[in-house]
């Protein structure tokens, strides 16, 4: 028996034996500890920590390190409110042995405004979220979800919610038929709201990162001031893009996951395949710099699915201020017109597309089965109805013939759906409808946008599509589920609104 395996035993046994921190899953305790560092650590407490410095100093006592990286909950240029978030990552090797790897931890706390001063927001109520946390289980090799909760005035409790599998089942019927006496979307963890992938999520996991601290692009405090304990915090939270490799880590952790992947492929192959043509998750990306006097580079992932083509789209600033300006825009809570970076758009989600990727690598479908299939409404890459409602065509299982099956489906329909009809000759006229005869298609796109930026009619065609695409995260079927939204309404203030006349009578 080797060393780990010794280790990993004893860590077992003395959970099993002297565990006197109870962690719930619903309403029961636990029956079995599970083998993640928050796990480990609880178990080594005869008492629960019950607020997130008294958590801190039991990673801090097992010699821990710790990156903390800080948002802005309400945007970066609209911090009256006092509303932060602290992100962190922890490495290390616990003082009985137990090592955690880059992208195997994570947690997240909050702060609160109270008179002036910005404080840590630790003290429960009922129900109240006080720290969650993402741990990976070194047994499972997936990402189990806890959380620390208020159960009244005074106390507090710890609780176990799921796995990386838990968000994938809560999700099994996003964009599919529902069964009788079923619902759209499980309840094993709410969590699954926003960590649809299973893993560690970060929206603005592009570089500028928007509203999170940068050392060059600090966040804002004033009018009022942080208090002795945030200011502690302050001084070592580290780069976005720090957090955001940490991140991308534990990303990459659940994607070589073998057991993970053995589990998704005993998911329907419409489950499999959702990634390709719907989205279940996004990310947010922007303008690369913030001053309002610089040319306006629209990411290209507004145009394009990256894993067709990349757009290099540039306007000039005053033309962007003009769009402001005729289109009335104004970031809730405040007077100004615009977000910390302009174009602020959702985009593909990176879990989506290593998903994509993932099925290519294992020959589930081939690269221009995913090019068709990204070629149909292709001007819309994130959210496409004409390309989603595809996916219910899709057989369940993903026997030998299911491609031709999925053809003839294409066909069946192709009067209530015309872009069925558009696939299907794109999947059996391979020699026609090939990479180069995609990229001519994208080359006239391309040149389309081009000749748009050039008039102002052009420009604001193009700004419409931003102000839709912003909307329909909001009412798509993936913002559907009532234990959360992946944008956190009400909590996070994100984009900045129109409010000329026609608009609002839109939304009416």
């Amino acid at each position: 028996m080797n060393i780990v395996k010794i280790i990993i035993l004893s860590i077992l046994f003395h959970s099993i034996t002297n565990a006197r921190c109870v962690i719930y899953y619903n309403d029961l305790p636990l029956t079995k500890s599970k083998l993640d560092a928050v796990s480990v650590l609880l178990n080594q407490e005869s008492t629960c920590p019950e607020s997130i410095q008294s958590f801190k100093r039991l990673i801090k006592n097992n010699n821990l390190q710790i990156k903390t990286s800080m948002v802005a909950n309400r945007g970066k240029n609209n911090p009256y409110l006092g509303s932060f978030s602290f992100f962190e990552s922890i490495t290390g090797t616990m003082q009985n042995g137990f090592q955690i790897n880059p992208g195997s931890f994570y947690l997240g706390y909050f702060s609160k405004l109270e008179q002036d001063e910005i404080k840590l927001d630790y003290l429960p109520e009922k129900n109240k979220l006080l720290i969650e946390l993402i741990a990976w289980d070194r047994k499972k090799c997936l990402f189990n979800f806890y959380e620390l909760r208020g159960i009244d005035s005074t106390k507090t409790r710890w609780y176990y919610r799921g796995n990386s599998e838990d968000a994938l089942l809560d999700n099994q019927y996003l964009y599919r038929d529902t069964p009788p006496n079923s619902t759209k979307f499980g309840k094993r963890m709410r969590c699954s709201a926003c960590h649809n992938s299973g893993g560690p999520i970060m929206k603005e996991i592009k570089t500028p990162h928007n509203d999170w601290w940068n050392n060059s692009n600090q966040l804002i405090f004033l009018p009022n001031n942080p208090d002795d304990e945030i200011n502690l915090l302050i001084n070592d939270i580290v780069d976005a893009q720090i957090f955001s490799n940490e991140v991308l880590s534990g990303i990459k952790k659940l994607n070589k996951s073998v057991p993970f992947n053995t589990f998704k492929r005993t998911l329907t192959l419409q489950e499999q395949l959702r990634p390709l043509f719907c989205t279940s998750e996004i990310n947010i990306e922007s303008n690369k710099t913030s001053g309002i006097l610089d040319p306006v580079t629209i990411p290209s992932g507004f145009w394009l699915n990256p894993l067709l083509d990349e757009v290099k789209i540039v306007i000039p600033a005053q033309a962007y201020q003009k769009l402001l300006i005729e289109n009335k825009m104004q970031f809730p809570e405040t007077k100004l017109s615009d977000a910390d970076h302009a174009w602020l758009t959702p985009v593909n989600g990176i879990g989506d597309i290593n998903s994509i990727r993932h099925l290519i690598k294992n020959k589930i479908i081939t690269r221009h089965f995913v090019q068709s299939v990204l070629m149909i409404d292709y001007s819309h890459p994130l959210f496409s109805k004409q390309r989603c409602d595809l996916l219910k065509l899709i057989p369940a299982k993903p026997d030998y013939d299911w491609v031709n099956i999925f053809i003839n489906r294409l066909y069946q329909v192709q009067e209530q759906q015309p872009k069925a009809l558009l696939l299907a000759s794109y999947l059996t006229n391979n020699k026609k409808y090939n990479q180069k005869y995609f990229q001519q298609v994208l080359h006239q796109y391309k040149n389309k946008i081009n000749m748009a930026i050039k008039s102002d009619h052009g420009l604001q065609e193009m700004f419409n599509q931003l102000l839709q695409t912003r909307q329909d995260v909001f009412e798509n079927e993936l913002s559907n589920n009532p234990l959360g939204q992946i944008l956190e309404p009400g909590f996070r203030v994100i984009f900045p609104e129109p409010l000329r006349s026609d608009y609002q009578n839109n939304q009416t």
